[in-house]
C-alpha cells in the first residue's frame, strides 16, 4: 500500500502539480516532491520543443500563414489560428478590411452582370404584362386578343424590343438621315423606281420610310380601307383577296390611294416598307429632277383602287397633284 501510494504521488507530480489527496508532510518528502516536479517540467518542455520542431517547419509556417490570411479574407476566421501580438492583430485588421472590399466589389459586379443578362427578359415580361392588362381592361375579344399577343411576340423576337424611332430620335437629323439611308439601302438598290435619284433625294426619302412587320395570316388592308400610302415588300409574301377569292399572290406590292377594292393578307412573315403618299409628293416637290424618272419607272404590282374597269398608275395621281 505504501509502495502504490508513493508511485501514485510520483506520477501525479511528474505529469501535473498533483491532486492534493497525497501531499508531502516532512521536509525530505517536500524536497523529493520539488525534484520530481522539476523533472516533470523538463520532460514536458522537451516534448513541446520536439513537437514545435516537427510540425512548425518553414513550409508549415507558410501554409499556416496562408490559411490564416484566406480565412480572414473570406470570413472572420475560424479561431484555430489567431493573432496574438499587436503586429499580428493590426495585420489581421488590414486583411479583414481588404476582404470586405473584395466581397463588395465581387458581389456587386456579379449582381450587375446578372441584371444585364436578364434585363431583356424583364423588359419583355413588363411590356407583355401591359398588353395583357390592356386586353383585360378593355375586354378585347379572343380572336383579336390572340392577334395582338402574336404580333407582340413576333415583333419582339424580330427587333429584340428595340424601338427604332426612339433610338433614331436620340441623334441629330443629319445622322438620322444617314442611318435611315443605310436601313433602306437594299430597297433603293433593288427597286427600279428609285434609279437615278441623287443621294440627297434618297436621304430625304429614307427619312419618310417606316418599316412594318406582319405575321402570317394578319390582314394588312381590309376591303374599303382608305389607301394613303405606298408599300414595298422587303421580305415575305402576301395574297390579294376579293370576296374570299385569291386574286394574286405577290412578293412586291405598291398600293395607290383612295379606297381598297380587295383585302391584303400576309402569307408569311413580311417586312413592309411604307411611305405616305403626301411624303412622296413633298420629296418630289423638293427634287423636281427626280419627278420624271420616278414617274417613268414606278409600276403598280396590283391595283387596289376601287375604280370599276380602270387601272390607274400612281404616276397619274402624282402628275395631277404635282
Amino acid at each position: 500500500s505504501r509502495y502504490l501510494t508513493a508511485l501514485y504521488f510520483t506520477f501525479s507530480s511528474l505529469t501535473s502539480v498533483g491532486f492534493g489527496n497525497v501531499s508531502p508532510t516532512t521536509n525530505a518528502e517536500k524536497i523529493f516532491t520539488i525534484f520530481v516536479m522539476m523533472l516533470g517540467c523538463m520532460i514536458l518542455l522537451h516534448r513541446i520543443n520536439v513537437t514545435y520542431c516537427v510540425f512548425f517547419t518553414p513550409q508549415a509556417k507558410y501554409v499556416t500563414s496562408l490559411y490564416f490570411t484566406f480565412s480572414s479574407l473570406t470570413s472572420v476566421g475560424f479561431g484555430n489560428v489567431a493573432a496574438t501580438t499587436d503586429a499580428e492583430k493590426i495585420f489581421t485588421i488590414l486583411v479583414m478590411l481588404v476582404g470586405s472590399l473584395m466581397y463588395a466589389s465581387i458581389f456587386g459586379n456579379v449582381s450587375a452582370i446578372i441584371q444585364r443578362l436578364y434585363a431583356g427578359t424583364a423588359r419583355y415580361h413588363t411590356q407583355f404584362m401591359r398588353v395583357k392588362e390592356f386586353i383585360r381592361f378593355y375586354q378585347i375579344p379572343n380572336p383579336l386578343r390572340q392577334r395582338m399577343e402574336e404580333y407582340f411576340q413576333h415583333a419582339w423576337s424580330y427587333t429584340n424590343g428595340i424601338d427604332m424611332g426612339a433610338v433614331l430620335n436620340m441623334f441629330p437629323e443629319c445622322l438620322q438621315a444617314d442611318i435611315s439611308l443605310h436601313l433602306n439601302e437594299s430597297l433603293f438598290q433593288s427597286c427600279p423606281s428609285f434609279a437615278g435619284a441623287t443621294p440627297g433625294c434618297l436621304r430625304a426619302l429614307s427619312m419618310k420610310f417606316r418599316t412594318t412587320h406582319a405575321p402570317p395570316g394578319d390582314t394588312l388592308v381590309h376591303k374599303g380601307d382608305v389607301l394613303t400610302a405606298v408599300y414595298f415588300i422587303g421580305r415575305g409574301s402576301i395574297e390579294i383577296l376579293k370576296d374570299d377569292v385569291v386574286m394574286a399572290i405577290l412578293g412586291e406590292l405598291c398600293r395607290p390611294t383612295l379606297y381598297s377594292s380587295c383585302s391584303v393578307r400576309a402569307l408569311t412573315y413580311c417586312d413592309l416598307h411604307r411611305i405616305m403618299r403626301d411624303d412622296i409628293l413633298d420629296v418630289l416637290e423638293l427634287y423636281p429632277e427626280f419627278h420624271e424618272t420616278f414617274a417613268r419607272n414606278i409600276e403598280i404590282t396590283f391595283n387596289l383602287r376601287d375604280v370599276s374597269g380602270d387601272i390607274f398608275r400612281l404616276v397619274c395621281i402624282i402628275g395631277n397633284i404635282v
